[in-house]
């Protein structure tokens, strides 16, 4: 988990209270942090406290500020108000990074620690919801020194010429990862950029602000006196983009928040959740009685904006800056803290069980000992493959929608695409290859409740000089004979682009097919790049157990 560092002081002076060290731990404790070292730091008490990883909100000491405010004092928490501000950035390029959100920051008074605090919130949200830029960067700027309109847009690196952040001289783009290579901070993101072009900043007066996700202009650079700041998100993911800014605008709030017009699009966005909630609910979650009142007071202490529908009823509006609230179920368990852990009475449970194994696992377990005591290296694929690879059963496939990569487009419906691309990302290696995978693919069913199932296979596959037919049918005869099954049949069935024709054999057990046998078709060899033949064979491990049980 990602850890803050406050100052005793800091904290007690913005919740206008003083604790002693153990009360403010058991304080937190109950809110669901945890101090995780007490130490000095330049003569001050600096608690550092470890936060979930999905309360970005609370990475800065602003918004702990905000939150403790509600839960220890009742204060309810508003959003910030976002005003429409006469701000434009122009998006010309949005092949690479593509997604902007910007907002501005007026009369903001810093003092040595709040200072302190904005700049490592923005490391510490480009580090979690930024997955350390990758996602998301941040970059801010002097209001003051900045002409708008801002435009964003694609440079060649030999055309960017400016004062990067702590330097004193202009500097060429071509030349800035040489000047930064010693500084492993800002080094290590040059990965995430393109080899000859910058995406960068530009006001109107032809200034660099910055290059994403790199480094900022030292000519816009903001200090402690600075009072008027313009935050830039760039990113791969509007969503994440969007929250970070609001993240920032929450916690750092002033009576001058202005939104900023991205290509026509004022941002950031505000989507507020809401949710109804009753006592009902709560008292079969939560085991307690409470009034739709006191439902709505201690919402109130975790942030929430609520309106009472009725005596049972409850809306409950969720802020920006809990964008960790995915489900009515976080919103019981906030009850649970703000009623506290230690106030809900203890009773053994009505109902006493031994834990056990689930027999299919335990089932599943055993086929893969098996596997690999018939000399056969177990490999795990991916659920998620391209279009092109999963050439079998295509027609069940599940489509992924938005997906980010050509090789995430649809969930498998086998498991031999994965093993023909593990042998091809490893022909250093001497054949013959025996592999083998169980695991679930993904298959359509509208019979089902959802509409699609996972479904439990078990897939081998064996590459050498010369593959042959039998070369996989020891093996699976061995393994069937292991599961108590001794009467099976093989039924001549060709399976077009998948086994060779008249290669190829159905697996029947007691009148049931079960899986399929063959020698791989080279087509499909071709298509994974592969120059020796193989033979493969797949079981549907659920009819198997069915039929293991049924024999045993």
């Amino acid at each position: 988990m990602p850890t803050i560092a406050v100052k005793k002081v800091e904290i007690e002076k913005l919740l206008h209270k003083e604790y002693e060290e153990q009360a403010f731990n058991d304080i937190l404790f109950d809110f669901g942090l945890e101090i995780d070292e007490i130490t000095q730091e330049d003569g001050f008490v600096v608690y550092k406290i470890e936060i979930p990883a999905n309360r970005y909100d609370l990475l800065c000491t602003q918004g702990l500020v905000h939150a403790l405010r509600s839960y220890l004092f009742g204060v309810e928490f508003r959003d910030v108000e976002i005003k429409k501000g006469n701000y434009s950035i122009i998006l010309e390029d949005r092949e690479h990074r593509g997604e902007v959100a910007a907002a501005v920051i007026k009369n903001y008074k810093f003092n040595e620690h709040s200072y302190q605090n904005f700049i490592s919130f923005q490391e510490k949200l480009c580090g979690s919801v930024g997955r350390n830029r990758a996602i998301v960067a941040i970059g801010t700027h002097d209001l003051s020194k900045v002409s708008f309109p801002v435009v964003y847009k694609s440079v060649e690196k030999k055309e960017v010429n400016f004062v990067p952040l702590r330097h004193t001289s202009s500097v060429n783009g071509a030349d800035l990862q040489d000047l930064l290579s010693s500084d492993n901070n800002l080094s290590k993101y040059f990965r995430l950029v393109r080899e000859n072009e910058f995406n960068v900043f530009v006001d109107a007066k032809g200034q660099i602000l910055s290059i994403p996700p790199i480094i900022n202009s030292e000519d816009t650079k903001i200090s402690q006196s600075t009072t008027d700041i313009l935050i830039e998100v760039t990113g791969t993911n509007f969503h994440k983009v969007n929250t970070a800014l609001k993240m920032i605008l929450n916690a750092f709030r002033t009576d001058e928040v202005y939104s900023v017009e991205v290509n026509s699009i004022s941002t950031p966005v505000q989507n507020t959740k809401t949710y109804h909630l009753t006592v009902e609910e709560i008292a079969k979650e939560l085991n307690i009685t409470i009034g739709a009142d006191d439902l709505i007071g201690l919402l109130t202490k975790m942030m929430y904006r609520c309106e009472r529908v009725n005596d049972s009823e409850i809306v409950v509006y969720v802020p920006e800056a809990r964008q960790d609230v995915l489900h009515k179920v976080d919103l019981i368990e906030d009850v649970a803290v703000a009623y506290g852990f230690n106030n809900f009475s203890r009773s053994l449970p009505d109902i006493n069980t031994i834990g056990l194994a689930d027999p299919f696992n335990k089932f599943t377990d055993k086929i893969r000992m098996e596997m690999a005591l018939l000399g056969f290296l177990e490999v795990h694929t991916l659920a998620l493959v391209s279009k092109t690879e999963n050439l079998f059963d295509s027609e069940n496939a599940i489509e992924v929608d938005n997906f980010k990569s050509l090789e995430c487009e649809v969930g498998r419906t086998s498991l031999l695409p994965g093993l023909l691309k593990s042998v091809a990302c490893n022909l250093h290696t001497k054949i013959p290859m025996k592999i083998f995978e169980c695991g679930d693919v993904l298959i359509l069913e509208e019979s089902h409740d959802i509409g699609a199932r996972n479904l439990r296979m078990l897939s081998c596959l064996l590459v050498s000089n010369a593959s042959q037919l039998e070369e996989v049918q020891g093996p699976l005869t061995l393994l069937l004979n292991k599961c108590g099954i001794h009467n099976f049949e093989y039924i001549r069935k060709d399976y077009e682009n998948r086994y060779l024709k008249n290669q190829s054999a159905s697996i029947v057990i007691s009148g049931e097919e079960v899986g399929s046998v063959g020698v791989v078709d080279p087509k499909v060899l071709k298509i994974f790049k592969l120059p020796y033949p193989g033979s493969a064979f797949e079981l549907n491990l659920e009819k198997l157990f069915n039929l293991f049980i049924k024999f045993n």
